[in-house]
């Protein structure tokens, strides 16, 4: 391993490194975050140091990359390209940041200064789902709030409906355990979901909807009209910070109440169909099925999930008008 490989933050930075509890894991850094996250105690698990100064190395640029999105920036390169090397891995976003990853450490090169802002997007994104994916954790794309003792999930896209379900059920007291990302891991016969932290982002309506206005809310990105919304502590309901058995996870079908009337249905899938299902909503699946062991490990612990969490199909009238129906639906069936 080169002497490059070994760089690492400098004295400075580690004496004013904070540490935080994310996604199960006790994080390490001196980087300032936008967003709320948890206190953390002990030693850090993984540490991670944004510089814009020098790069760890350069070593993997003589290599190709094993993934390049299809979706390309002004210039014409691919937005986000993967880079394996025997040591490390490459999360490469041209005239952007650059994520080194290593097994107990994330290091960000941030190569354009008017991307800023990406630098924590990243990480507490794609970044850390992919680096979870490497330890064997599954980075489901899912918000979950807690029921009773056990999390219940929503998994769906950007705009799938998730985040507005979680927010329902916290109008009735219900604590949030994730917004975006549900990291999922076994732990003996018990499969847990692992807390994010406590805030969510929301578009206006959904903000206006919920916590009463989106003015004054800081954006998410800049070019974006998403808002962060604080959740504890003076914020939008409570927040759950420890790992809790994953109950149920449900798939949201928002219909216009004209093709369906306002009816709610909930259909079971089998293990099969659910572990198609939870095969779409991996987070990072197109970045893991690269790596063809990680895509052989994760399928693996997708059809253990899939054979140990009842994964349902939820098929609910679009509007904020009906979610107090359905929060009471879902209620119900979770129970059963």
């Amino acid at each position: 391993m080169s002497q490059q490989i070994l760089h690492s933050p400098g004295a400075a930075a580690i004496a004013s490194q904070q540490t935080y509890s994310l996604y199960g894991v006790t994080l390490g850094s001196d980087f300032a975050f936008a967003n709320r996250l948890m206190p953390g105690s002990g030693q850090p698990q993984l540490t991670f140091h944004c510089t814009e100064t020098k790069a760890p190395t350069l070593d993997w640029q003589a290599t190709a990359p094993v993934y390049a999105s299809s979706t390309l920036d002004a210039d014409g390169n691919s937005e986000l390209q993967l880079f394996q090397t025997p040591d490390y891995s490459v999360l490469h976003y041209p005239n952007c940041t650059d994520y080194y990853l290593w097994r107990d450490r994330i290091i960000c090169h941030l190569t354009n200064d008017f991307h800023r802002y990406w630098v924590e997007v990243g990480l507490l994104g794609g970044v850390l789902s992919f680096w979870l994916e490497q330890q064997g954790i599954i980075a489901l794309h899912a918000a979950a709030v807690v029921v009773n003792g056990h999390a219940i999930a929503f998994a769906a896209t950007n705009k799938g409906g998730k985040t507005s379900l979680a927010a329902s059920l916290m109008q009735l007291g219900y604590p949030l355990l994730t917004d975006d990302i549900l990291p999922v891991a076994a732990d003996g016969p018990q499969i847990l979901g692992r807390p994010g932290y406590p805030q969510m982002r929301m578009w206006p309506d959904q903000a206006e909807h919920f916590w009463g206005a989106y003015q004054g809310l800081e954006a998410v990105v800049p070019h974006l009209s998403k808002r962060r919304i604080p959740v504890d502590e003076g914020g939008f309901g409570q927040f759950w910070a420890e790992p809790v058995p994953l109950r149920c996870l449900y798939l949201p079908d928002r219909r216009p109440v004209d093709d369906g009337g306002t009816a709610v249905e909930i259909t079971r899938l089998s293990p099969r169909e659910a572990l198609l299902e939870l095969v779409k909503h991996a987070f990072a699946a197109q970045l893991v099925e690269a790596v063809p062991q990680m895509q052989l490990h994760r399928f693996r612990r997708l059809a253990q999930i899939a054979a140990q969490v009842s994964v349902r199909r939820l098929s609910y009238p679009s509007g904020v008008a009906y979610l107090p129906q359905v929060r009471e639906a879902i209620l119900q069936d979770a129970q059963t």
